[in-house]
């Protein structure tokens, strides 16, 4: 499959948790992130930290 972007990122959201995911990098150098919060307003700050990494 071909790389067409350095930087993506992506949300699977259910009832009770949201999983956040990102891929930096190139095709060598590639860091993967995945962070599962609850769906609570209050507890759900790292999904925003996750993503402001990859923008």
């Amino acid at each position: 499959m071909e790389q067409i972007r350095d930087r993506v990122a992506g949300l699977d959201i259910h009832r009770d948790t949201v999983v956040t995911y990102t891929r930096i990098g190139g095709s060598t150098d590639i860091e993967l992130t995945k962070v599962t919060t609850p769906t609570t307003l209050r507890r759900s700050g790292p999904i925003g930290i996750v993503l402001i990494r990859c923008c």
